[in-house]
């Protein structure tokens, strides 16, 4: 899917959305970015929806795994 991005910038794991930016991403995370506002779909299939800040703030873990480990007596 390709979409133009409306927002001044955002992440998405480690790729860098800006503005006006016109992108190809995969169907999923296209719709998702255009679903909560973030873009627009070029080929107008996918509704824009209204933007909402509190998107924004719902996390997407790639790796859980802590470097932190404890030995205790040895």
């Amino acid at each position: 899917m390709q979409i133009k991005v409306l927002e001044e910038k955002f992440l998405d794991g480690r790729d860098v959305f800006q503005k006006d930016e016109i992108r190809t991403v995969d169907d999923e995370r296209g719709r998702r970015f255009v679903e909560y506002g973030w873009a627009e779909d070029v080929a107008g299939v996918v509704k824009t929806g209204d933007r909402d800040k509190s998107h924004g703030r719902n996390l997407d873990i790639q790796n859980s795994t802590l470097g932190v480990t404890d030995k205790v007596g040895g």
